[in-house]
């Protein structure tokens, strides 16, 4: 599988999106139109992977990216602070996964956990301020959502939602 352990052979993408974009409000733009060409390019690629259900799983992901795109731009670098996004697409066989990355101030809530201990668990959204929703809600959409700060400063995401 993707980020398998030692002994399993990695998965080559069917289709895959990158894009880097200045740390900027204006510039989730460009989250959506990466997602958009993505899309494009997994329709172009295997057109009879997805039924209808499709749109759901496109939605969920959606809100999941915005959320945690949005939070990446408000809090790694507050006030408008330079910076940049990058984020990669990569649709496989099971599993769709996004992975940003950024060197802004590290995530202010991440705890000290297990290897791949998943960053949300469990949350009940509605029990959640309104302003300290978008991790929860990008975790009920997913069905994994991971991060790290590498010891070189850098913040990793790594989001992903099962096909079924």
């Amino acid at each position: 599988m993707g980020d398998a352990g030692a002994g399993r052979r990695r998965q080559r993408p069917l289709a895959e999106e990158s894009a880097v974009f200045p740390a900027t409000v204006q510039q989730l733009d460009a989250v959506h139109a990466a997602l958009g060409r993505f899309w494009e390019a997994v329709d172009r690629a295997v057109p009879a992977a997805f039924g209808r259900h499709d749109r759901v799983a496109r939605a969920a992901f959606l809100t999941a990216v915005g959320e945690i795109g949005a939070n990446i731009v408000h809090h790694a670098y507050p006030r408008g602070a330079p910076g940049t996004v990058r984020l990669r697409l990569r649709l496989y066989p099971d599993r769709v996964e996004l992975r940003f990355s950024d060197r802004g101030r590290p995530f202010a809530d991440a705890k000290p956990r297990r290897d791949r201990e998943p960053l949300v668990q469990d949350a009940d959204v509605f029990a959640l301020a309104e302003g300290g929703r978008g991790l929860a809600l990008a975790g009920l959409a997913l069905d994994e959502l991971r991060y790290h700060r590498t010891p070189g400063g850098q913040n990793r995401w790594r989001l992903v939602k099962r096909l079924a």
